[in-house]
């Protein structure tokens, strides 16, 4: 039987993680929670982004670094595999021993299973119960769950395939293009001699080992020039050359023109996120092609047809399809995905910090990529105009000082008997009542809430510590408010229903448009404004 030994959750920036190791004969499973990064697992590489899974086996080290939005979240998982002894020859007593041994079916460098979204929901509520007190025989059985979901997985066949060498290659240059990097120390860091690598990464994929590297350079340059405030001077630093003017120099030779020329220059975009999407196009500065949600079609429809933008609907949408299939200037979305396993990788990606970035800071990063910082500001203007006038309308029902709470019933989440309490990072309203109208919650949320992550996820059985005078209750709109076997066990919970008497007003939104992107904002301004007022007018 697999016994659960430890569940613990790092939260990783710019620096390593160093010899991260497992127990001496059990595992490793490495959860990411959010975020993208890079892990190096006996000197293979492995590209990781949000519910991949790595499983490692014993004494693997770990050396575990950020993608390049500087945000890695991950939950370590230490286990081991007990195996009955056999030979009990001389145990008078005749007990049962049993002894800790390495799953066989984890291979030396590394198991990787990527978009496990259903373990990353169970691997959350595994550290939730491993770190309550009293319930690590709850833990045990919810991690059962999990590893067993994996060796389904791994049976299937989800594991993606060691990588070759020339990966490994194109992986340690990614890793480290800030440094010399000089062929025969990535030569040597593979495996092979200098001479092999640089004829057979030429034969592979058509372009010199130098190239490459300066290729990379000049991508990430790129991304720092179009995503920071960071001078060109500062930016050769950080990627590797040696002064600014050696790298302008390869810049104009590679991309035709100078730094600051390419800065100006108007370039086509990928959006692979709707909230980026919906700000590009509120900025009537269409994306050659966009995620989007269905509410967007209808909102942006003139706009999306008069230029013929190409659009995909986020769920169930292959976003590496739309990649490979999309020749833009640029790439926004959040987090640092894998973007492509084709060798001539040289578009840049530009992440939006979404967990970091406040939404209209997001919306000005967007702005100043595109230039149109001026259309932003004037429309941030008469937001604010909107949001005075509500605040003096929600004053005459409200007293200022009542605290509000934002819950959202998630069917995911209600399957493990969980709801979210959402701070202002969240969307689907919280942005609105905490960041714009400034209504107070309470003294819990603030600590629990708003000063970590953004949200909780939180089992109903334990909302009462989370009180407020106002509660707003966010549902998924694609499910009746009380059709679905998850929302009627949580409708009917004793402790939610206590929570719903004592409450001075409790206001139900259905959001279509959810996100924290201008359009939906405003959308949701007016509606929880509208409904707010509602409620109290009749009390």
């Amino acid at each position: 039987m697999y016994r659960l030994l430890d569940v613990v959750g790092y939260a990783e920036g710019a620096a390593r993680i160093s010899e991260v190791a497992c127990s001496k004969q059990g595992a490793l499973l490495l959860v990411v929670v959010s975020g993208s990064g890079k892990v190096l697992v006996r000197n293979r590489q492995h590209t990781l982004s949000v519910a991949d899974i790595l499983l490692v086996p014993s004494s693997g080290m770990l050396d575990i670094q950020a993608g390049q939005s500087n945000s890695l979240q991950v939950l370590l998982i230490r286990f081991d595999l007990l195996e009955e002894v056999k030979d009990r020859s001389g145990d008078e007593n005749n007990f049962v021993r049993y002894r800790s041994v390495k799953p066989r079916w984890i291979e030396g460098s590394g198991l990787r299973m990527d978009g496990m979204r259903q373990a990353l929901i169970m691997a959350d509520r595994l550290h939730q119960l491993w770190t309550a007190s009293d319930m690590q025989l709850e833990a045990q059985s919810v991690f059962s769950e999990l590893l067993l979901l994996c060796k389904q997985a791994h049976d299937r066949g989800i594991p993606a395939v060691p990588v070759d060498w020339i990966k490994q290659v194109m992986n340690y240059v990614e890793l480290n293009y800030n440094k010399p990097l000089s062929r025969s120390e990535v030569a040597g860091a593979i495996g092979v001699s200098p001479d092999y690598l640089s004829r057979r990464f030429k034969e592979e994929t058509g372009a010199a080992y130098s190239s490459y590297v300066a290729n990379t350079r000049v991508r990430k340059a790129k991304e720092l020039l179009l995503g920071t405030q960071m001078s060109v001077q500062d930016v050769a630093a950080e990627v590797g050359f040696k002064d600014p003017h050696y790298l302008s120099r390869k810049f104009k030779q590679i991309t035709g023109d100078a730094p600051s020329i390419y800065i100006r220059r108007p370039k086509t975009i990928l959006s692979l996120e709707p909230v980026c999407t919906s700000m590009l196009l509120t900025l009537e500065t269409p994306p050659l092609a966009g995620v989007i949600e269905p509410w967007m079609s209808k909102h942006f429809d003139i706009l999306l047809q008069q230029h013929a933008v190409r659009t995909l609907y986020e769920e169930g949408s292959d976003k590496q399809q739309l990649v490979s299939s999309t020749k833009a200037d640029i790439i926004i979305g959040y987090d640092s995905p894998e973007l492509t396993d084709s060798y001539d990788r040289n578009t840049p990606y530009i992440p939006i910090d979404w967990r970091r970035t406040a939404w209209q800071e997001q919306f000005f990063q967007i702005a100043d990529m595109v230039g149109k910082y001026q259309k932003a500001t004037m429309w941030a203007q008469r937001y604010q105009e909107r949001v005075m006038r509500s605040r003096e309308l929600l004053k005459q029902h409200l007293n200022w000082n009542e605290t509000f709470a934002v819950i959202s019933f998630e069917h995911p989440d209600l399957a493990y008997g969980d709801v979210k309490i959402l701070g202002p990072s969240f969307g689907r309203g919280s942005h609105v009542l905490y960041d714009s109208l400034q209504l107070m919650p309470p003294i819990s949320i603030q600590r629990d809430v708003l000063y970590r992550e953004g949200w909780l996820d939180v089992n109903i059985s334990e909302l009462y510590r989370y009180k407020a005078d106002h509660i707003c209750v966010i549902r998924d709109p694609h499910y009746a408010a009380r059709s679905h076997p998850n929302t009627n066990y949580a409708n009917n919970h004793p402790v939610w229903n206590d929570m719903l008497q004592h409450a001075k007003g409790v206001y139900e939104f259905h959001f279509e448009h959810h996100h924290f992107d201008p359009a939906a904002t405003d959308v949701q301004l007016y509606q929880i404004v509208k409904r707010i007022s509602e409620v109290l007018s009749t009390q």
